[in-house]
């Protein structure tokens, strides 16, 4: 289910600005949508994916309160339903208080029609989206950008930060959005309004746990790590016992594989073919560690005209431009769930239908790179933003100079560096508090935007480990026990040794049945930190030979959507550097800055189109260019 919702006492016609908000939010031909007009206020609870659940979502005992509830929520000890009865039936106070003991992924409304109050509680990580934009004594609030966007009640602005972390971290950071004046809620919160007078207040309730930085390797219970994943497997079906593993071939599927078998849960294998990647080894693994089981997996594969067909819009559409998608390859899933088989473009005047199998879907082990924490670096902050943020006179902000007005682009990289500054403050200056950060900003808005903002559009998204257990036990064992891989060889030795007989495949690296990571592509990522690839970019030969001996994903060539979208931006826009738009693709520069500029102005003219409400255009220019790559073909 998805959440809109307005509440002020100086607006009339809440109604009419929630239902905005709601058809903005509605994606697909079966989501529907209901508003409950309050005193002051109004919610809308859009119907998606939740219509697979056995727990509903929506409680309105006869008190009048309201209970609405966004996302998979759980809680260990069963009996959800009866439990989110008995909390419909409370007050304010003591119904945000009962919301916040749960597990998984949530955000949950509450109206207290007694007190006239509202309660928003979301789950303790954060994962699940929710935005609001409180403007004066008026508080709005919508599970899409979009949504927000489709209120009318700011300018669609871009905001400075969130795009300046977009467009250099491939995520947003903090509070901020893509949207001027509207934040992503605080994880682990629970907000009070009172729409009568505007008071606002945010509570934190949950806090990270003390680290173990003496513990050793051997001090480990892998066996106390599985039963927690287990525990939040068996806790996913009060929803739905019917689930399809997303198996691939690295570390977190093949883990979810043996802990789903462990707990006695059937589940059928679904594995997406990726043939330009190390000769399909990703897939050809899956098959591997399937066929060792015994189970037999439904293969599917994406042909490659993928990102110019409507299944990528669709993706495009569920996304809202929060995470950078061009060529990603999870992206292509999506259509396996929309009823788009492969990706392919709809009918004319047709009608799509999910596949009635897929309720719901197993996906990885969140909270994300916990056990095997690739994305961080050792120490403390100062090593980790000398690895993460792009300097000043990087590939990211040359392109962004020569796409964004001047004054903009000094606003963005000002303004995230701030808030990267403020950011850091609010934790230990250590690996642990690099650990914690990174679970706040990347994890929560780009690895947790996959499964919980797309693909709960059409599917529940099972993702076992957001469980305040699982989460507390592995964020407090330190980095050099899980960098090389250490902690992961250990899990599945003592606990699955039967899943070590097949090599992985994990971010495009092969790695053998014994955990030994290829030392030639750890030479060749140093090197590309040093920008040396960069360097040696002016010679395609030999950098493609770089990239093969660095196991790296073939070099992307220009996107074919991405010229019938940027051929359309009105570069008179004040956000943009006209000139400089004017000036790509005239040899002045590498072709790496170039085609990171096309690539930043085709997410900007995308996201304009969403936060208007012209799904149609972006939808036209994608045909357009697949007439005309048919006429060259």
């Amino acid at each position: 289910m998805k959440l809109a919702a307005f509440f002020s006492s100086e607006e009339n016609g809440h109604r009419h600005i929630v239902e905005k908000m709601c058809k903005a939010q509605c994606v697909t031909d079966d989501h529907t949508y209901q508003i409950y007009t309050l005193e002051c206020g109004a919610i809308g609870c859009i119907n998606t994916s939740d219509r697979y659940s056995a727990v509903p979502h929506l409680y309105i005992p006869a008190s009048g309160n309201i209970l609405a509830i966004s996302g998979v929520p759980l809680r260990m000890q069963g009996g959800l339903t009866q439990m989110f009865r008995a909390i419909s039936e409370m007050d304010c106070q003591t119904a945000a208080n009962a919301l916040a003991k749960f597990d998984g992924a949530f955000a949950a409304l509450f109206w207290d029609n007694e007190q006239k109050l509202v309660a928003i509680v979301n789950d303790f990580s954060g994962n699940q989206p929710l935005y609001q934009l409180a403007t004066g004594q008026s508080l709005a609030l919508a599970t899409d950008l979009k949504g927000l966007a489709a209120s009318g009640l700011s300018a669609l602005e871009i905001d400075p930060v969130g795009w300046g972390s977009f467009l250099s971290l491939g995520y947003f950071v903090g509070k901020h959005s893509s949207l001027k004046q509207v934040e992503i809620l605080e994880p682990g919160s629970i907000t009070r309004f009172n729409p009568r007078n505007g008071a606002r207040t945010v509570q934190k309730y949950w806090q990270w746990r003390e680290p173990r930085p003496h513990l050793k390797l051997s001090q480990i219970d892998t066996g106390e790590l599985v039963d927690q994943l287990e525990e939040h497997a068996k806790a996913c079906l009060a929803h739905t016992p019917h689930g399809t593993l997303l198996l691939s071939g690295g570390f977190d599927s093949r883990l979810l594989l043996c802990v789903l078998r462990r707990a006695g849960i059937s589940a059928e294998i679904l594995i997406h073919d990726h043939p330009d990647e190390n000769r399909n080894a990703d897939g050809e693994y899956a098959r591997r560690i399937a066929n060792r089981f015994g189970l037999t997996p439904s293969t599917i594969s994406s042909p490659d005209s993928f990102f110019i067909s409507d299944g990528f819009i669709d993706y495009l559409v569920m996304n809202e431009i929060t995470t950078p998608s061009l060529n990603l390859f999870i992206a292509q899933l999506l259509s396996r769930f929309t009823g788009r088989p492969d990706g392919e473009p709809q009918d004319p005047g047709g009608s799509r239908t999910r596949p009635a199998a897929i309720q719901s879907v197993w996906e990885g082990v969140g909270p994300g790179n916990t056990l095997y924490p690739c994305i961080q670096t050792e120490g403390g902050f100062d090593n980790y933003f000398k690895f993460i943020m792009p300097a000043r006179d990087s590939i990211a902000w040359r392109a962004a100079r020569l796409v964004f007005a001047p004054s903009l682009v000094d606003e963005m990289y000002h303004g995230l560096t701030a808030v990267l500054a403020q950011e850091r403050a609010r934790y230990a200056d250590d690996e642990f508090g690099v650990r914690n950060f990174i679970m706040e900003s990347r994890v929560r808005n780009r690895a947790a935007a996959n499964p919980l903002k797309v693909y709960a559009n059409c599917v529940l998204p099972f993702t076992p480990g957001l469980s305040r257990d699982f989460v507390n036990s592995v964020n407090t064992i330190p980095y050099s026990l899980k960098i090389n891989l250490d902690l992961y060889l250990k899990l599945f030795r003592e606990q699955f040794p039967e899943a070590l007989s097949v090599p992985w495949c994990s971010g495009g690296v092969l790695i053998g049945p014994e955990g030994k990571i290829n030392r030639i592509h750890r030479i060749y990522m140093a090197a590309d930190k040093k920008g040396y690839i960069e360097t040696i970019k002016r010679f395609p030969l030999i950098e493609g030979i770089a990239r093969q001996i660095g196991r790296q994903p073939r070099k992307q060539h220009d996107h074919p959507l991405v010229g019938a979208i940027t051929a359309r931006a009105e570069l008179s826009h004040p956000d943009l550097n006209g000139q400089g738009i004017q000036s790509l693709g005239q040899g002045r520069r590498s072709r790496s800055i170039d085609a990171y500029a096309r690539s930043l102005l085709f997410y900007w003219q995308v996201w304009r189109w969403l936060m208007e409400g012209q799904v149609s255009t972006l939808r036209a220019a994608a045909a357009k260019a697949r007439e005309e790559m048919q006429v060259v073909e």
